[in-house]
C-alpha cells in the first residue's frame, strides 16, 4: 500500500526565496487552475512536519505561518485529476 502523500501550497512566499523553492521541487501555480496562486509540492505524510519547518525558517522567517497554508490529501482518486489542478473543486 502506497504512503499517504500531502500537497502543500506555500502561498505569499517573498519573490527573492523562488530559487530555494525551485530547488526543492516546488512548482509554481497561477491562480488560473484549482489551486491558489503558490509555489506547491507534494510531500509524504511523515515529512509534512518537517517540511512545514522549512518553510517557516527558510521561507517564512517565522513559526507557524505553515501551520495555516493550503495543504490536501493526495490518494488514488484523486492524484491525475491532481496533474490538472483538479483536487479543489
Amino acid at each position: 500500500m502506497k504512503r499517504k502523500e500531502i500537497l502543500i501550497c506555500a502561498e505569499n512566499a517573498p519573490f527573492d526565496k523562488k530559487d530555494l523553492l525551485k530547488d526543492r521541487k516546488y512548482r509554481w501555480s497561477d491562480g488560473q487552475g484549482h489551486l491558489p496562486k503558490c509555489w506547491w509540492t507534494v510531500v509524504k505524510e511523515d515529512d509534512l512536519i518537517v517540511e512545514k519547518d522549512w518553510l517557516n525558517q527558510e521561507i517564512y522567517g517565522r513559526d507557524s505561518v505553515a501551520d495555516k497554508l493550503v495543504n490536501l490529501s493526495i490518494n488514488a482518486f484523486n492524484r491525475y485529476s491532481f496533474r490538472a489542478e483538479n483536487i479543489i473543486s
